[in-house]
């Protein structure tokens, strides 16, 4: 069983991205799953989070964190056993990949590969978006290349 953690699955507007649900639900049946949100340390934010959490993907996710600084320092320490990253910013998504974690990338519009031209030459694996079966190939294909199996 790997331990995931995933940084977008609500939008801006704090409602499910299309697809993630049933990606996630997936995933949950085989792995520990986090979610690990980059947020401002406001009151009240931890609860609200948690609420929609609950609301949007009740009993996916294993546990939930807010960070305010370094996500990658934040998961290294509380989840020693991470193997994958899901993410949604680019520069994080290369910090996980340094750290030795494989990572999956999620197409956003402020993402695009020509502002990080680095993510060419990586081993940061991009999916369009949570539809379809992308992010659970590129799973599989991360569980066929790692001499640990992610399961």
């Amino acid at each position: 069983m790997a331990t995931i953690t995933v940084n977008l699955a609500l939008s801006e507007e704090l409602l499910p991205i299309p697809g993630a649900r049933p990606v996630l639900e997936r995933l949950a049946r085989k792995h520990k799953l986090y979610l690990v949100r980059q947020r401002p340390d406001v009151e009240g934010m931890e609860e609200k989070t948690n609420r929609l959490i609950e609301q949007h993907f009740p009993g996916i996710f294993s546990g939930i964190t807010l960070v305010n600084g370094d996500k990658v320092a934040a998961c290294a320490s509380k989840y020693p056993k991470l193997r994958l990253v899901i993410e949604d910013h680019p520069a994080t998504a290369l910090n996980f990949e340094r750290a030795k974690l494989s990572v999956i990338l999620l197409n956003c519009d402020w993402n695009k590969e020509t502002e990080y031209p680095q993510l060419k030459n990586s081993g940061v694996k991009r999916a369009k978006n949570w539809e379809g079966e992308e992010i659970e190939s590129y799973i599989q294909e991360i569980e066929q290349l790692s001499k640990y199996p992610l399961l």
